[in-house]
């Protein structure tokens, strides 16, 4: 069975897909590259680049998958996102993908980022400070991202909600990093899934 065609790229394309392939072709003046998820392991992608255009191929695609795809054509300055949403099937149909436990922001940026990405964008989620489980409030959430905005030295959690469904993230540690530094972060277990 040969999947249909791509949609053409539009600007903040949202896609929930149900099905196990995805090709999407990005094209410019110049050479153009993408940009995938932080959590992408690359394990289902292939991307195909020609001239001025790279065609991005998801395969045997996941939840896992979901998250914010970037073109970007760098001579240009120009980028163009395309949010993926791969929702669970039976058990996990409701699933949320929360990614990275520690972050380290230089003192000079106010604003970071919590990937608390989801894998359908129709899940209701909020932020929490530990250990007190406050509501985090001020900052601005993207499915396909996470919460962006001025965070403490502190430990915060996600929730994804669904009606009376609901599911924790796993604890986020941010720390402020005061000067340069040069950082690099591992861990086994950098994406996390959770299932109802």
């Amino acid at each position: 069975k040969t999947p249909p065609p791509p949609p053409p790229l539009k600007k903040n394309l949202k896609s929930l897909i149900h099905s196990c392939f995805l090709s999407q072709v990005c094209s410019g003046w110049s050479p153009v590259s993408w940009l995938l998820p932080q959590h992408s392991d690359n394990s289902s992608v292939m991307l195909e680049t020609r001239d001025s255009s790279s065609t991005l191929h998801l395969f045997n695609v996941t939840w896992k998958d979901s998250g914010r795809y970037t073109c970007k054509e760098e001579s240009a300055d120009q980028s163009r996102p395309v949010n993926i949403f791969i929702p669970g099937e039976g058990k996990s149909t409701l699933v949320s993908l929360f990614l990275h436990y520690y972050f380290l922001i230089p003192k000079e940026e106010e604003d970071a980022t919590i990937p608390c990405v989801v894998s359908d964008p129709q899940l209701n989620v909020s932020l929490y400070e530990r250990p007190s489980r406050t509501l985090v409030h001020g900052m601005v959430y993207h499915p396909a991202l996470g919460f962006t905005g001025n965070l403490n030295d502190s430990s915060y959690m996600c929730l994804a909600s669904r009606g009376a469904e609901e599911r924790d993230s796993r604890v986020y540690y941010v720390f402020t990093i005061v000067g340069k530094f040069t950082y690099t972060l591992s861990n086994s277990q950098s994406s996390v899934p959770f299932y109802f």
